[in-house]
């Protein structure tokens, strides 16, 4: 899991020490659809860099030739061959949940299609570990280092816009009550 640093932390708190006072679903809901709203082209841009700078190889699935029939044939499209990191990772979904409560934060998460959590600080040290082929070890391989912060980086004043924007059309509400 990756937390972003955002400015108006002190902000953040108010608000929503206000709305929980309140008790208010429909101001903490937008405060919520707010951030995912202005997170979106950061998904976008984190996906892109997942399938492009990521290794793109299939291991043994370059050699998924088929199983071997009695005949001495092969069987096409018997040995589907797997997918690559890139490929899984472009498809990942990514969340991004606001905190709120004493340290107001916004974490950001990536997992496969499968559900398992994608490993982000390994990705951003630039390494990537997966089994080998037959047997128990697992290796690590390098990979293109900050893959997933240049995207976050790129587009946190957008997210931090948003969520400007949307603490002060709330702060703007609670003030005419």
């Amino acid at each position: 899991m990756a937390t972003l640093a955002a400015d108006g932390g002190e902000q953040f708190r108010a608000v929503a020490r206000q709305l929980r006072e309140i008790g208010d679903k429909d101001l903490t809901r937008s405060l919520y659809r707010a951030l995912n709203t202005g997170a979106q082209p950061m998904k976008d841009d984190i996906r892109r860099n997942f399938a492009t700078k990521l290794p793109q190889g299939g291991g043994r699935g370059r050699r998924g030739k088929g199983r071997l029939r009695k005949d001495g044939t092969r069987a096409r499209g018997s040995l589907r061959a797997p997918e690559s990191l890139a490929a899984r990772a472009a498809r990942a979904t990514i969340s991004v949940k606001g905190r709120s409560g004493r340290n107001p934060s916004v974490a950001v998460t990536a997992r496969t299609s499968r559900g398992k959590s994608i490993d982000l600080q390994a990705l951003e040290a630039g390494t990537v570990r997966h089994p080998t082929f037959g047997h128990a070890p697992w290796k690590a391989q390098a990979v293109t280092p900050h893959t997933f912060t240049t995207g976050v980086e790129k587009n946190l004043p957008g997210v931090q816009d948003a969520i400007g924007r949307e603490l002060d059309a709330i702060s703007e509400r609670l003030a005419k009550r």
